[in-house]
């Protein structure tokens, strides 16, 4: 008698979430967990087969010591490659996976999969191959697209942590039965979490203070006369803890994202003509869209340069230059939506500088090259690509988002509710990055984000 075995496909969160799987496989059964596969006819585990990488572990990757945000990034690459017979059921589908991993990044809730304490890192995701748009969810986050999505390469923990609070200037509000709510707080994170900020903050922040006092700083380490690793306290050593992600720090009514001193820095550097303190504060929406995004955002128009070559066709979505009003190429977009004619004007949200990760892979894939000549750069990005630092240090380059106009209206009631305000409902199509001197009009916008 042949016995024919049938082998259920475990659904992705299933297998992520199971402890230990008993697989059924070619008439032997298999125990999978954590640490190892065996097989009911061998006394050892089996060799050459390894465990499935997310078992157990929430998708830690080929890395048993990944970070929470490095899990987090497998997770939606792994997850998007996929196919699902209903591209509705994608939230439904992925619930689970978000409620674990919003415990592990200090978020009550990952919002459409998207993690609301690094919002500002989460929002910069990028397509592999071309998108297609998903009727019934927010154009800002990954699950309103049908593609395989990849985040923004991270850097350091370190790093990541300073250009979370650093390197970035949108308060982001979410919609909720017409009220504006914060997107975070700082009762999402835990005291320990909030604690290990602000010892991170401290410790970069002696390290660069003593950095500059050199003036025969060794690159990319510490300063002279001092032992690297003597450099490092106990305390940093355990800020390096691998279950860890970014995230904002203890905030104020006047900050609420905790941002160091209230991003003053990044703006005076990136030239910004004024500060969102200044502007009232957007307290209600009425939107005919659902899970809308509303906030203040500095805006600009560049003009949409010559499509740029792909090594392979097809692979990667529809990519063009930037050009500013000089006709110089000033960065690159990618696009969701390929319709965008040469030299038409794009609307354009700067979304914060781009971090050193995102910056390393514009540099090594020759996106930085034209704007290098065009504006005689020299080797100042190369530079500083080698020094590896540990904090946010260089702003001359912004992620941008593209917006466009939908045929939607929302209504927005500002400061005290004295005064109201009618904007066009946006939604995301593209995003990429602009070299920040090559801007000349920059005006801060009220957004709404469908």
């Amino acid at each position: 008698m042949k016995l024919i075995v049938l082998i259920p496909v475990l659904r992705y969160q299933e297998t992520c979430l199971s402890p230990r799987c008993l697989v059924f496989l070619n008439g032997f059964v298999y125990f999978n967990c954590n640490a190892a596969v065996y097989s009911e006819h061998m006394n050892t585990n089996v060799s050459g087969i390894v465990p499935e990488t997310s078992a157990n572990t929430l998708g830690k990757t080929d890395d048993l010591y990944a970070t929470a945000i490095e899990r987090y990034v497998h997770h939606v690459y792994a997850y998007t490659s996929r196919s699902l017979t209903y591209q509705s059921d994608i939230a439904n589908a992925f619930c689970g996976i978000s409620t674990a991993l919003a415990r592990s990044m200090q978020s009550r809730k990952l919002s459409f999969g998207m993690p609301a304490s690094c919002f500002d890192w989460a929002i910069l995701w990028k397509s592999r191959g071309a998108l297609r748009r998903t009727v019934g969810f927010p154009s800002w986050s990954w699950m309103g697209w049908k593609a395989e999505i990849m985040m923004c390469p991270t850097h350091d923990t370190d790093y990541d942590q300073m250009w979370l609070l650093q390197g970035t200037w949108i308060d982001w509000q979410i919609v909720s039965n017409g009220v504006c709510e914060m997107l975070w707080n700082k009762q999402d994170a835990s005291e320990a979490a909030l604690a290990r900020v602000q010892r991170i903050v401290k410790e970069v922040s002696e390290y660069e203070k003593a950095r500059l006092e050199h003036a025969d700083v060794i690159k990319g380490g510490s300063p002279s006369g001092t032992d690297a690793d003597d450099s490092i306290s106990d305390e940093q050593a355990s800020s390096n803890d691998r279950d860890w992600s970014p995230t904002y720090a203890e905030s104020t009514p006047e900050n609420p994202f905790g941002r160091i001193d209230e991003h003053n820095e990044a703006r005076k550097s990136v030239g910004f003509p004024k500060y969102p303190s200044e502007q009232p504060r957007i307290i209600a929406c009425e939107s005919p869209e659902p899970q809308t995004l509303c906030f203040s955002a500095p805006v600009t128009v560049l003009i949409a340069g010559p499509a740029i070559q792909q090594p392979s066709p097809g692979v990667q979505e529809s990519m063009i230059a930037l050009q500013d009003r000089e006709g110089q190429i000033c960065g690159s977009l990618s696009l969701h939506h390929p319709e965008v004619s040469s030299n038409s004007t794009l609307k354009l949200v700067l979304l914060s500088v781009v971090p050193f990760g995102a910056l390393g892979v514009y540099h090594a894939t020759g996106q930085i090259s034209p704007i290098t000549e065009a504006f005689h750069l020299g080797d100042t990005v190369t530079e500083y690509l080698e020094g590896w630092p540990r904090s946010l240090d260089k702003f001359d380059f912004l992620n941008v988002m593209l917006v466009r106009e939908t045929s939607g209206k929302a209504e927005l009631v500002l400061g005290d509710e004295s005064s109201s305000q009618s904007v066009p409902i946006h939604e995301r199509a593209g995003i990429g990055f602009v070299y920040r001197k090559a801007l000349s009009n920059v005006d801060w916008e009220n957004i709404v984000l469908a």
